[in-house]
């Protein structure tokens, strides 16, 4: 995928576009520490859909060498509950509930869609 070169580079940390799927991008850049990706949009989203999205993204990517953050920018008309509803759901993720990527503990991925590919952002 677009992001392998990046394993192979002497960087520590590869952003992850909120287009490209945790699964695809543990299994392109399996030696890096990872950050990103969840959708900006979603912050437009009541709290309860934030946290689901949150949960879910943070146990396909795994807890360990991972930056739990946005897959791209704040935009100025986020509104605050957002950013807060989001770092409220990231606190409340447990280790033991995602102690590895999800496709390495045999979990299929988690968003219901297939893994794609897009060109990272840090």
């Amino acid at each position: 995928g677009e992001l392998a070169p990046f394993n192979d580079s002497a960087y520590d940390v590869v952003g992850v576009s909120w287009k490209t799927s945790p699964t695809r991008a543990r299994m392109d850049v399996p030696d890096k520490t990872l950050q990103g990706n969840l959708d900006p949009v979603v912050l437009y989203a009541g709290g309860e859909e934030i946290a689901e999205r949150t949960r879910r993204m943070v146990r396909e990517f795994g807890v360990d060498r991972y930056i739990c953050n946005l897959g791209h920018g704040m935009m100025p008309s986020h509104p605050v509950e957002g950013p807060a509803s989001f770092i409220a759901a990231v606190d409340g993720v447990a280790r033991e509930e995602c102690p590895s990527p999800a496709y390495l503990a045999g979990t299929p991925h988690l968003s219901g869609a297939e893994p794609t590919v897009a060109a990272g952002t840090a």
